[in-house]
Protein backbone atom coordinates (compact mmCIF):
# COMPACT_ATOMS: atom_id res chain seq x y z
CA UNK A 1 0.00 0.00 0.00
CA UNK A 2 1.48 3.08 -0.86
CA UNK A 3 0.44 6.22 1.10
CA UNK A 4 0.25 9.76 -1.07
CA UNK A 5 1.78 13.18 0.12
CA UNK A 6 -0.18 15.76 0.79
CA UNK A 7 -3.26 13.56 0.83
CA UNK A 8 -3.09 12.91 4.95
CA UNK A 9 -3.47 9.32 6.82
CA UNK A 10 -5.52 8.05 3.45
CA UNK A 11 -4.16 4.86 2.00
CA UNK A 12 -4.84 4.40 -1.56
CA UNK A 13 -4.29 0.90 -3.24
CA UNK A 14 -3.14 2.22 -6.94
CA UNK A 15 0.41 2.33 -7.51
CA UNK A 16 1.73 6.25 -8.62
CA UNK A 17 3.91 6.14 -11.71
CA UNK A 18 6.90 7.97 -11.27
CA UNK A 19 6.89 11.41 -12.72
CA UNK A 20 9.72 14.16 -13.47
CA UNK A 21 9.48 17.78 -13.96
CA UNK A 22 6.44 19.56 -12.51
CA UNK A 23 3.61 17.59 -13.52
CA UNK A 24 1.33 16.43 -10.68
CA UNK A 25 -0.02 12.49 -10.28
CA UNK A 26 -3.11 11.96 -11.95
CA UNK A 27 -6.30 12.82 -10.56
CA UNK A 28 -8.65 9.29 -9.83
CA UNK A 29 -12.18 9.49 -8.78
CA UNK A 30 -10.65 8.03 -5.19
CA UNK A 31 -8.80 10.94 -4.37
CA UNK A 32 -11.71 13.33 -4.11
CA UNK A 33 -13.27 13.32 -0.90
CA UNK A 34 -17.06 12.23 -1.17
CA UNK A 35 -19.16 14.85 -2.41
CA UNK A 36 -15.94 16.75 -4.24
CA UNK A 37 -15.52 15.43 -7.17
CA UNK A 38 -14.81 18.03 -10.48
CA UNK A 39 -18.05 19.60 -11.95
CA UNK A 40 -18.18 21.96 -15.22
CA UNK A 41 -18.31 25.55 -14.14
CA UNK A 42 -20.99 27.55 -15.30
CA UNK A 43 -19.22 29.21 -18.48
CA UNK A 44 -18.64 25.52 -19.73
CA UNK A 45 -21.87 24.39 -19.38
CA UNK A 46 -22.72 27.55 -21.33
CA UNK A 47 -20.65 26.51 -24.04
CA UNK A 48 -21.58 23.12 -24.11
CA UNK A 49 -25.38 23.71 -24.11
CA UNK A 50 -24.63 25.93 -26.86
CA UNK A 51 -22.77 23.61 -28.98
CA UNK A 52 -25.62 21.21 -28.14
CA UNK A 53 -28.29 23.84 -29.65
CA UNK A 54 -25.94 24.78 -32.87
CA UNK A 55 -25.76 20.79 -33.32
CA UNK A 56 -28.81 20.39 -33.19
CA UNK A 57 -30.27 23.05 -35.51
CA UNK A 58 -27.47 22.16 -38.13
CA UNK A 59 -29.02 18.71 -37.94
CA UNK A 60 -32.72 19.97 -38.83
CA UNK A 61 -31.12 21.99 -41.64
CA UNK A 62 -29.44 18.95 -42.85
CA UNK A 63 -32.92 16.96 -42.70
CA UNK A 64 -34.95 19.78 -44.33
CA UNK A 65 -32.17 19.86 -47.29
CA UNK A 66 -32.39 16.30 -47.69
CA UNK A 67 -36.46 16.17 -48.05
CA UNK A 68 -36.31 18.97 -49.74
CA UNK A 69 -34.03 17.61 -52.82
CA UNK A 70 -36.23 14.26 -52.27
CA UNK A 71 -39.67 16.16 -52.80
CA UNK A 72 -38.01 17.96 -55.63
CA UNK A 73 -36.44 14.46 -57.39
CA UNK A 74 -40.01 13.42 -56.80
CA UNK A 75 -41.79 16.20 -58.31
CA UNK A 76 -43.44 17.05 -55.05
CA UNK A 77 -41.76 20.01 -54.48
CA UNK A 78 -44.95 21.35 -53.35
CA UNK A 79 -45.53 19.15 -50.35
CA UNK A 80 -42.17 19.23 -48.84
CA UNK A 81 -43.27 21.94 -46.10
CA UNK A 82 -46.06 19.90 -45.49
CA UNK A 83 -43.93 16.64 -44.97
CA UNK A 84 -41.69 18.45 -42.38
CA UNK A 85 -44.05 19.60 -40.27
CA UNK A 86 -45.77 15.50 -40.50
CA UNK A 87 -42.28 14.72 -39.49
CA UNK A 88 -41.45 17.42 -36.90
CA UNK A 89 -45.23 16.39 -35.13
CA UNK A 90 -44.01 13.26 -35.10
CA UNK A 91 -40.43 13.83 -33.71
CA UNK A 92 -38.22 12.76 -36.50
CA UNK A 93 -35.51 15.77 -36.29
CA UNK A 94 -32.60 14.99 -37.53
CA UNK A 95 -31.36 12.06 -40.60
CA UNK A 96 -30.56 9.75 -37.98
CA UNK A 97 -34.13 9.39 -36.88
CA UNK A 98 -35.07 9.24 -40.38
CA UNK A 99 -32.86 6.05 -40.95
CA UNK A 100 -33.84 4.14 -38.23
CA UNK A 101 -37.35 4.43 -39.10
CA UNK A 102 -38.92 1.07 -40.18
CA UNK A 103 -42.41 0.14 -42.04
CA UNK A 104 -44.10 -0.92 -38.61
CA UNK A 105 -42.83 2.44 -37.07
CA UNK A 106 -44.37 4.52 -40.27
CA UNK A 107 -47.54 3.26 -39.78
CA UNK A 108 -47.34 3.76 -35.82
CA UNK A 109 -46.74 7.51 -36.84
CA UNK A 110 -49.12 8.16 -39.59
CA UNK A 111 -45.98 8.94 -41.76
CA UNK A 112 -45.93 7.95 -45.54
CA UNK A 113 -43.76 4.91 -45.81
CA UNK A 114 -43.48 5.80 -49.41
CA UNK A 115 -42.16 8.73 -49.12
CA UNK A 116 -39.85 7.57 -45.84
CA UNK A 117 -38.13 4.79 -48.10
CA UNK A 118 -37.58 7.47 -50.83
CA UNK A 119 -35.71 9.73 -48.47
CA UNK A 120 -33.94 7.29 -46.49
CA UNK A 121 -32.72 5.91 -50.00
CA UNK A 122 -31.76 9.62 -51.04
CA UNK A 123 -30.15 10.06 -47.54
CA UNK A 124 -27.21 7.11 -48.56
CA UNK A 125 -26.72 8.72 -51.97
CA UNK A 126 -26.44 11.66 -50.10
CA UNK A 127 -24.14 10.69 -47.20
CA UNK A 128 -21.89 9.47 -49.90
CA UNK A 129 -22.18 13.04 -52.34
CA UNK A 130 -22.08 15.26 -49.45
CA UNK A 131 -19.13 14.30 -46.93
CA UNK A 132 -16.07 15.61 -47.69
CA UNK A 133 -12.24 15.03 -45.34
CA UNK A 134 -12.39 18.61 -45.01
CA UNK A 135 -15.97 18.59 -43.12
CA UNK A 136 -15.83 15.33 -40.97
CA UNK A 137 -11.94 16.70 -39.83
CA UNK A 138 -13.71 19.87 -38.51
CA UNK A 139 -16.54 17.80 -37.05
CA UNK A 140 -14.31 15.93 -35.22
CA UNK A 141 -11.96 18.73 -34.02
CA UNK A 142 -15.10 19.83 -32.62
CA UNK A 143 -15.91 17.15 -31.00
CA UNK A 144 -12.36 17.28 -29.46
CA UNK A 145 -12.31 20.58 -28.03
CA UNK A 146 -16.11 20.33 -26.83
CA UNK A 147 -14.89 17.42 -24.28
CA UNK A 148 -11.51 18.92 -23.36
CA UNK A 149 -13.72 21.94 -22.91
CA UNK A 150 -16.46 19.51 -21.19
CA UNK A 151 -13.58 18.41 -18.34
CA UNK A 152 -11.99 21.81 -18.11
CA UNK A 153 -8.47 21.32 -20.06
CA UNK A 154 -9.29 24.44 -21.89
CA UNK A 155 -10.95 27.76 -21.63
CA UNK A 156 -14.25 27.60 -22.69
CA UNK A 157 -14.57 29.52 -25.77
CA UNK A 158 -17.32 28.73 -28.60
CA UNK A 159 -16.02 26.37 -31.85
CA UNK A 160 -14.05 29.32 -34.08
CA UNK A 161 -13.59 31.60 -30.98
CA UNK A 162 -9.86 32.12 -29.52
CA UNK A 163 -10.25 31.26 -25.77
CA UNK A 164 -8.91 34.17 -23.21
Amino acid sequence: KNEMKGMGNRQTNHAMPKLSGTMSPPVMAMDFPQGEAWAPDAATQNAANAYQIAEYEKSREKLGAVVMETMSFLGMSYHTDRFISLLEEAGVTNVMAVEAIDEHQCSHMQLPYDLITALQRRIRVWKLEMQDEAEMAMEKGEVHYMKARTHGSISPAMPGMLGP
